[in-house]
């Protein structure tokens, strides 16, 4: 009985206290806001809506020698349905390109696929804001790398750049569609083999074997893909900066922040862009829900080893794969390799196709900025300390949740596992409406005060990355039989003992694998980092994460890219690192990257 375990109850307390104060009433003060918005003026503005003849999406720039670039633009409706927009064009992009290559990882076999398999994780290595930077950069018109290529490298009469919403709808397939390989080839890997094989023997074969087996099998990764991209679509802030296309919610709220938010007061109108992303994700979230609970999926069972049913490419498969696969692959990692360059040839290559110098004295530069490295030291203590009341927090609930099943249990767990589903965006929004109002109560000005505003990050980081330590401690106490406890429990063992001689010594390697997952994801937060990590200023002393820092030099001092590359390598050896130990502790070579 739950009531009998002081220690449980308490921790349970303690967790609902902490998901009170820093989500629900947080989330409840954006719905507060966003009901006190005049909808009508936001109908009628067509800086939020405008279904007339929007901009021509092809545009030509004509280069002094007479080639002609073709800019890519895409449309401009308003700000909100640009996002869905994009989120809609981005998703259904990264889903054909991640079937496709998930279909060739889980179902053939052929020489070198360790290392496409490889390639094909390395755009799963995000520098925030820098990337999409980098791919802007390979498609500028001006001084773009593809284009050069096209025109002055193979001769062409004409060349190809990106720029405005189809800039952004590109960024975000090269960085988004890893998501939907991982998810997909997950399931595909899942299934099992006999359903195919049953189908093969009544004649299957071919398209109509993927399109009536295998796919409809591998819904669930199909659906979790397609949830988590749309999400991160609506979400995502380092496309249209880079791209220079403002008209979207996440760039409208980011830069209610950074105009409004030093004052004070953020409008009604903000507040109700952030409700609109709320709702949208909680919509997919429910949605996933539902159709995932539909139907029964044929999977292998526990210990049965995998799937192992690989066939052997022919001479036009092999052709395929080298000559198309492999290259877009390596294309998709261009943004990653752009990083490191740009660390290396600093702000010169801003202004030519190639780079004109590599030094390592433009890393250096990082090192010199105490801007950058006040940014770095914060970060490293906010993940931290994050990461230290994550744990607390997470081997709680997640005790409780698999030793206590109860309504009050299974309910904290699904409010901690929900801040996944919750754009941090508009976590970031209720932040501000509720510290604001919490710290003139206690007499001080949040929005001057560093120390309180670093609380506030930290706070946010753990509300939003929790749930990967959580589902991994679940997990690990999952495994570990009760006997052992209750034989100590006969013994004269209490609850505390029990939990520090045997559930956590015995959990230890799953709860270390979540540990670092959410610690390198709280080291590369966005969302919360760019928005409250900037309000109290950036000084000697400032309260900003890294990649605050990064986003703000982009906007406002572009020629300090080196700088900004220079910590999106920092953070990319940090997640590689941290990954790879992650999956080597819990030994999961592919895991299913969902919402739900």
């Amino acid at each position: 009985m739950l009531r009998r375990e002081p220690l449980v109850v308490s921790q349970l307390v303690f967790a609902y206290i902490f998901y009170i104060a820093f989500l629900i009433i947080p989330i409840s003060y954006v719905l507060f806001m966003a009901l006190r918005a005049d909808i009508n003026s936001l109908l009628v503005n067509p800086k939020y809506i405008s279904l007339g003849v929007p901009q021509e999406p092809v545009a030509q720039y004509v280069r002094p020698d007479g080639k002609v670039i073709f800019i890519v633009r895409g449309f401009n409706y308003g700000i909100i349905p640009n996002s869905l927009l994009i989120a809609t064009i981005t998703t259904i992009i990264t889903l054909i390109l991640g079937l496709a290559v998930a279909l060739l990882i889980s179902r053939y076999d052929f020489p070198l696929k360790g290392l496409l398999r490889f390639i094909l994780y390395i755009p799963m290595i995000p520098a925030p804001f820098i990337n999409a930077f980098v791919a802007f950069k390979l498609f500028d018109p001006v001084y773009g790398l593809i284009p050069w290529l096209m025109v002055d490298a193979l001769g062409l009469p004409w060349g190809i750049g990106f720029q405005e919403m189809a800039g952004v709808i590109l960024a975000q397939v090269m960085a988004l569609y890893p998501i939907a390989y991982i998810n997909i080839s997950a399931s595909m890997l899942s299934q099992d083999p006999s359903a195919e094989e049953q189908a093969e023997n009544l004649g299957s074969r071919g398209f109509r074997l993927f399109r009536t087996v295998t796919l409809p099998l591998s819904t669930p990764g199909v659906v979790a893909a397609a949830s988590t991209i749309f999400i991160l679509s609506l979400e995502d802030l380092g496309g249209p900066i880079a791209f220079k296309f403002r008209s979207t919610i996440s760039y409208e709220i980011f830069s209610s922040f950074r105009s409004e938010a030093a004052a004070g007061y953020i409008s009604p109108l903000t507040a109700f862009l952030g409700l609109l992303l709320l709702v949208i994700a909680l919509s997919v979230f429910i949605t996933v829900r539902e159709i995932s609970s539909r139907k029964q999926y044929v999977f292998i069972s526990r210990g049965g080893g995998g799937y192992n049913r690989f066939k052997k490419l022919g001479l036009k498969g092999l052709l395929a794969v080298y000559l198309l696969a492999f290259p877009f692959a390596i294309f998709t990692s261009l943004p990653q390799a752009g990083v490191v360059i740009f660390a290396l040839a600093g702000p010169a290559w801003l202004r030519s196709p190639l780079p004109q110098e590599i030094s390592l004295g433009h890393v250096i530069e990082m090192f010199q900025d105490p801007v950058a490295m006040r940014a770095l030291r914060n970060s490293l203590l906010y993940s931290l300390i994050a990461l230290a009341l994550m744990i607390l927090l997470s081997v709680s609930i997640a005790y409780a949740a698999q030793r206590f099943r109860n309504p009050y249990t299974l309910a904290i767990d699904s409010i901690a596992m929900s801040s996944l589903s919750i754009p941090g965006l508009v976590i970031a929004l209720g932040y501000l409406y509720y510290f604001m109002d919490l710290s003139s109560i206690l007499g001080f000005n949040y929005l001057d005060s560093v120390e309180a505003i670093a609380a506030s990050i930290i706070i946010a980081y753990s509300v939003r990355k929790a749930p990967f330590v959580l589902r991994a401690a679940y997990s690990g106490i999952q495994q570990i039989p009760v006997s052992l406890e209750e034989a100590a429990s006969n013994l004269g063992s209490g609850r505390a003992r029990i939990i520090a001689s045997i559930t956590l010594p015995l959990a230890r390697l799953s709860i270390a694998g979540g540990s670092l997952l959410s610690w390198v994801y709280a080291f590369s937060e966005t969302s919360v980092s760019v928005t409250l990590g900037g309000l109290a200023g950036v000084g000697m002393n400032h309260a900003a994460p890294i990649t605050f820092i990064m986003g703000d030099y982009i906007l406002g001092r572009v020629q300090a890219i080196a700088v900004v590359a220079s910590l999106g390598v920092i953070l990319m050896m940090v997640e590689v690192i941290a990954i790879s130990i992650a999956s080597y502790l819990t030994k999961q070579r592919l895991a299913v990257i969902s919402i739900t």
